[in-house]
């Protein structure tokens, strides 16, 4: 808000009727709103004709219709920009006048990275002329300075000859309008204050600077935080604002803000953490949403999690939720529909249109006439795609498709015209197979609102395209038309209009919400910091995060940044930005009036440790906040508790139910639990139709013994059975102990019930056989290398022998069981053989970096497991006993013939579990300490986490380890690491390793798995005693229907009999959240 003598002043005057006189200039439309009211209500009457009060965009919009111009018609957008520039740099290209990039000028990015430059250039008010004296001296420019000068130039003639503004040219225009007029455009002005400024622009300071000039009573008011770097931003305010006054009021008075500390593990759990915090906040501290501020410079993690709390929490915000483009299916669909016009006289598959539910007909009559024509991936052009299909059956619809394609295409379709004339043959074409009617026949209610928002926004898009100007560029021909003959090639303007669709959708996002003007603000730190709030979150304060990394443009060296600041072009230079970055985080602190917190997370998504930035430190030392004070008024977030343990602590129907279920394996019952659920839920009535809703399954049971929550059997003679089975029969695989772990109940179906998924034969190879096939290609391969290092010199030879024998085995195939084509089946043998090539140069890239310490010595390594022809010479029939009456386990041999322990307790392991596996590799150090390596087909980011596999939530590392240390020698042997390693990403993924080897598996910066000696030690005995609680629970008749992870729900093959997947998606239903949150993603394990 502006000072009140300001607003006092302003009142007067429009009370005198000499508001003309004066004017007030605020930076933003709310901060001009709350003056404006302010000014209102200090009048006698309550009313005004004139109040003299503005933002900046208005105020240079004013003075440029009054010096007889007139503002640009509109701002260019950001993807407008780079289409002109791009056309610019092609014609500058195509006539060969670009000194440095030549004809790589169109590659992807150099667009980009020149309209950045520009926009950074405009950002600081300067000009071509000033750029090139400065980095030249007056020399002719050469590299790539001549050839950014040159589109540079060229595009400013662009703007100025179309109308457009980018950046701040309104007030560089308003500026010099102003100075040419001499004045006169100000008229009667006689006092001008610009207040409650954060910080100011190079081209703000212009326009300011100019005002002063004829307006002596010129002020600028600062508002800021008191702080070490205060004193530089205020004094280069001073210097682009001259010859105005500058009038700096402090902010964070003798009357600190409550501090309070949150940490969590990873951005996600960080944001549902303050999403939590704010909604105690309104419940239980009655604060108002308005109130509250969260600022955070993540935008890519932190912020998206955080609405879509605010969303689950039923917490008003002032931001909207948003997706980006590329996520949408529709958007998806359309944009597979105009690759397919850029590429229709070469061949596109229909296939892929046809499977499109907005497009076509939908996946299942997709797959039917793949089947009827017996080849999947086809690409053809429309009039073979009709010969084809004609007289095929079950093929009707998609011989219609491929009419209606033809026929939009014909005539001129493309031939002529530029940008603006695709997207109108695009909108024709999109009508043509009935969109955007289409959504509401494809989705239900929920889905159809939001496609229409991903459509309007992707209509938007197409207008942004169809805007910029087409055909002039650097070289002043139309660089389609390359015949001569007036027709543009087909696939030029086409295929250029397909790229920039494709690539705009993965950066451009639509609201799935309309935002709540009264809600919770959600801003960037510089925002946070130009207001005052009660309450205000200072989140994502990680290193790396906060303070952000200097963005230099690409086309300046850092010598060039400080030719460029040393002849007074306003360029920022990195001890500038550093200063500044530390005065946003101050003057952030500064606005907090009544609390303040400051969260962070303590990890990465990927697990990887992360440090909180040094703002964080120095703000606790400025406050002389104690170690002991910092550990009281810090929350910190476990891995553990990212989900709610404690109905209180609940802040949405869904964790609730959670809740509700993890507290029910505890009590056995549901029943017993929900009087306490009810009692509690009368203190928040926005939980008590959920906790209405628990009570009434409460009392649903399948049978005597068995609830739909406890997931208990009781019955004698069945738990007689399942003893015998899980501790008496068949051993355990490692695997096993995982698959409860997940999910009791699955484990239930799979391995006591033995039930299998029904599915169709596949229509490619599977995961499963996809990676089988690669561990028997590393197999062989390594079986000639085994106790040799792989050595950089000798890649062109391991190419040649991987290749060869990558072949024989993809001969082994049966392709007969897959229905592909010849030429499917060609390309997934080449990407077979990629794959396994590109594993092997990453497998010499680690010997190199780890300078050649571990060679192969293990490979298909088994222990308990009858030995096959291509296992290990070391693998041992024995078991892997691991025994209950202390924590080391016992080395048996094969226990198939004792006898069972009937005086043992029901569900104990007493008498010593026997377990088997098959380990895919093991290596040898220099040092005789071994490695361990489980490959798995998919990517490194699916992989157990290395939380889960240290807290020994996934055993099958450890169970490996355990076996090796035991089994493999007579003497002990030293177990260095064990490693899960991504075939899909070419790369180690999560794992447990001693600290000592941390630089021998070149761990890097990560740390998540890092464990001392003593901490390695306790985690081989929580594996054991994991491993032992399992199938004594499983022996005991234990399957609680309770997944460790709701995400992997949803691709569970025992979902449609699973209780909890239901019920889960009925209770979020009738309580309003989106059942989409339930179950996305995931591993694929139920």
């Amino acid at each position: 808000m502006a000072h009140s003598s300001v607003l006092a002043s302003i009142s007067h005057a429009v009370m005198d009727g000499a508001g003309e006189q004066m004017a007030l200039v605020v930076h933003s439309g709310d901060m001009a709103a709350r003056a404006r009211r302010e000014v209102l209500s200090m009048t006698e009457s309550g009313a005004a004709l004139v109040i003299p009060v503005y933002t900046l965009d208005q105020f240079a919009a004013a003075i440029l219709r009054r010096a007889g111009g007139r503002p640009r018609s509109r701002p260019i957008g950001e993807l407008e920009r780079e289409i002109v520039i791009g056309r610019l740099l092609k014609g500058w290209a195509g006539s060969g006048q670009l000194a440095a990039l030549g004809h790589s000028a169109d590659r992807p990015g150099v667009a980009r990275a020149f309209a950045g430059a520009i926009l950074d250039m405009k950002q600081v008010a300067a000009t071509p002329d000033q750029v090139e004296q400065a980095l030249t001296g007056g020399s002719a420019p050469t590299g790539v300075h001549a050839d950014f000068l040159a589109v540079w130039r060229d595009y400013e003639a662009f703007l100025e000859g179309h109308g457009l503004a980018d950046g701040e040219d309104l007030y560089i225009d308003a500026a010099s309008a102003l100075i040419a007029q001499g004045g006169q455009a100000l008229g009667d002005l006689g006092r001008v204050w610009f207040d409650q400024f954060f910080d100011v622009t190079p081209a703000e300071g212009a326009l300011i600077s100019a005002v002063a000039r004829f307006v002596p009573a010129t002020c600028v008011g600062l508002a800021c935080t008191q702080c070490d770097d205060a004193g530089s931003v205020i004094e280069r305010a001073r210097r682009l604002v001259e010859p105005a006054t500058v009038e700096v009021s402090v902010r964070g008075g003798s009357l600190k803000p409550e501090l309070s500390i949150i940490t969590a593990p990873g951005p996600a759990a960080e944001a549902r953490e303050v999403a939590r915090e704010v909604k105690r906040l309104i419940v239980e501290e009655g604060r108002k949403p308005w109130e509250i501020c969260v600022s955070s410079a993540d935008s890519a993690e932190f912020i998206p999690a955080l609405l879509e709390a605010f969303e689950e929490f039923g917490v008003a915000c002032a931001a909207p939720r948003k997706r980006l483009l590329s996520s949408s299916m529709l958007v998806l669909d359309c944009v597979a529909l105009a690759d397919a016009a850029a590429s229709r006289h070469r061949g596109f598959d229909l296939a892929r249109l046809l499977a499109s539910p907005y497009i076509g007909r939908g996946p299942a009559c997709a797959g039917q006439v793949a089947r009827a024509i017996g080849v999947k991936g086809l690409e053809l052009t429309s009039g073979r795609w009709k010969v084809r299909l004609q007289g095929v059956d079950g093929c009707d619809d998609a011989l219609t498709l491929a009419d209606t394609l033809a026929e939009a295409w014909s005539g001129d379709f493309g031939k002529s015209g530029g940008l603006a004339d695709r997207v109108r043959e695009f909108r024709a074409l999109l009508a043509a197979v009935g969109a955007p009617e289409s959504i509401m026949a494809a989705d239900n209610r929920d889905w159809a609102i939001e496609s229409w928002a991903a459509w309007r926004a992707f209509n938007s898009l197409l207008d942004e395209i169809a805007r910029s100007v087409d055909g002039e560029d650097g070289s002043g021909r139309d660089d389609g038309d390359e015949h001569g003959d007036g027709h543009r090639d087909d696939g030029g303007d086409w295929a250029e209009f397909a790229r920039i669709l494709g690539s705009a959708i993965r950066r451009r996002s639509f609201p799935l919400e309309r935002p709540d003007p009264a809600g919770v603000k959600v801003v960037g730190p510089a925002r946070s910091a130009e207001g005052e709030w009660p309450v205000l979150f200072l989140s994502g304060m990680a290193e790396g995060t906060f303070p952000r990394r200097m963005r230099r443009p690409w086309v300046f060296k850092e010598d060039d940044l400080e030719r460029l600041a040393h002849s007074g072009v306003g360029v920022t230079l990195p001890g500038e930005y550093a200063a500044m970055e530390r005065f946003i985080f101050s003057s952030a602190v500064g606005a907090a009036s009544s609390k303040l917190y400051i969260t962070y997370p303590s990890s990465a998504a990927d697990g990887s440790s992360v440090r909180r930035s040094f703002f964080v430190d120095e703000l606790l030392n400025s406050m002389d906040i104690a170690p002991e004070d910092e550990r009281r008024m810090t929350k910190s977030v476990s891995p553990r508790e990212v989900f709610p343990r404690r109905l209180d602590m609940a802040a949405s129907p869904r964790e609730l139910g959670l809740c509700a279920l993890a507290l029910a394996q505890t009590h056995g019952q549901a029943g017993q639990l929900m009087p306490q659920v009810r009692e509690w839920a009368k203190q928040r009535p926005d939980m008590w139709e959920a906790a209405s809703w628990w009570q009434d399954r409460s009392v649903q049971a399948t049978g005597p013994g068995f609830s739909v929550f406890s997931g208990a059997i009781s019955a004698p003679d069945l738990l007689d059975s399942l003893e015998m089975k899980m501790l008496r029969g068949t051993a355990w695989s490692a695997g096993h102990f995982d698959d409860y772990l997940r999910c009791p109940f699955a484990f239930f179906c799979s391995r006591v019930l033995e039930l299998g998924a029904v599915g169709e034969a596949p229509e490619e190879p599977t995961p499963l056989t996809r990676g089988g096939v690669l561990h028997n290609i590393l197999r062989r391969f390594f079986e000639a290398y085994l106790g040799s290092r792989l050595v950089p010199s000798g890649i062109d030879d391991y190419h040649s022998e991987m290749a060869s024998i990558a072949q024989e085995e993809l001969d082994k195939v049966d392709i007969e069981a897959i229905s592909m084509s010849a030429p499917a089946w060609e390309a997934y043998r080449s990407s077979i053989v990629a794959q396994a090539i590109q594993t092997l140069d990453a497998q010499v890239e680690l010997a190199s970096k780890t300078d050649g310490f571990w060679s192969p010595a293990h490979l298909e390594w088994s222990f308990g497991l009858a030995l096959r022809p291509e296992a290990s010479p070391s693998s041992v029939r024995d078991y892997l006993v691991l025994c209950g009456d202390d924590q080391g386990g016992c080395l048996g041999g094969d226990l198939g013939d004792g006898t069972p322990d009937t005086q043992g307790r029901r569900g104990s392991t007493m008498g010593g579990l026997r377990v088997c596996g098959r380990v895919d590799r093991i290596d040898v150090g220099l040092d005789g300490a071994l490695a361990i390596y489980d490959y798995k087909s998919g990517r490194s980011a699916n992989l157990p986490s290395f939380t889960d596999i240290k807290e020994a939530d996934e055993v099958q590392l450890g169970v490996y380890v355990l076996a090796v240390e035991r089994l493999l020698a007579s003497a002990p042997q030293l177990v260095a690491g064990a490693w899960y390693y991504s075939l899909r990403d070419n790369r180690m993924g999560s794992g447990v390793w001693r600290e000592e080897y941390h630089d021998r598996f070149a761990a890097e910066r990560r740390r998540g798995g890092k464990l001392s000696s003593e901490k390695w030690s306790e985690y081989v005995g929580r594996v054991q005693a994991s491993a032992l609680d399992v199938a004594g629970k499983a022996a005991a008749g234990v399957f609680h229907i309770a997944p460790r992870k709701l995400s992997s729900c949803a691709w569970c093959d025992y979902r449609r009999v699973c209780q909890v997947y239901m019920l889960d998606l009925e209770a979020l239903s009738q309580s309003g959240d989106d059942d989409r949150d339930v179950c996305t993603g995931g591993d694929g394990r139920g």
